[in-house]
């Protein structure tokens, strides 16, 4: 079995929580969600090609359908340039101007806890826990 990046990324993740529920993200200049719980993943924003899903550097992400047709019915483009734009000239960069955003970390995951445990969890991030 194969895996990119972000699939190394999530089977890490899932190893290490093998328990319970996490949301993890990979955000950098592409950029997936993945759901995952008892160490299985269970949803994710990655779709058949890298279009789908969240907004990426120069990616779309996903986008209605609609908009494809729009564009090469309405606008004239061709198929290959409807490709270029939502590949090389959206996301990020079609928002912004800029392809890429600084950030401290390009991976997060977040541990969700049962509701009992949410007090202990908020105490001992506020450092109020006494260490036992």
């Amino acid at each position: 079995m194969r895996f990119g990046f972000h699939g190394l990324f999530y089977a890490h993740v899932a190893r290490t929580y093998p328990h319970g529920r996490v949301l993890a993200a990979h955000l950098r200049h592409g950029a997936s969600l993945c759901a995952i719980q008892d160490g299985r993943s269970v949803a994710t924003t990655m779709g058949f090609t890298a279009l789908d899903g969240l907004m990426m550097g120069t990616r779309s992400g996903a986008v209605d359908p609609g908009l494809v047709l729009h564009l090469i019915r309405e606008r004239g483009l061709t198929p290959d340039a409807v490709a270029e734009l939502l590949n090389e000239r959206s996301g990020l960069l079609g928002v912004s101007g800029k392809a890429s955003v600084a950030a401290p970390s390009s991976t997060v995951a977040i541990r969700i806890v049962p509701a009992e445990e949410e007090r202990e969890v908020a105490l001992s991030v506020a450092g109020l826990l006494s260490e036992r």
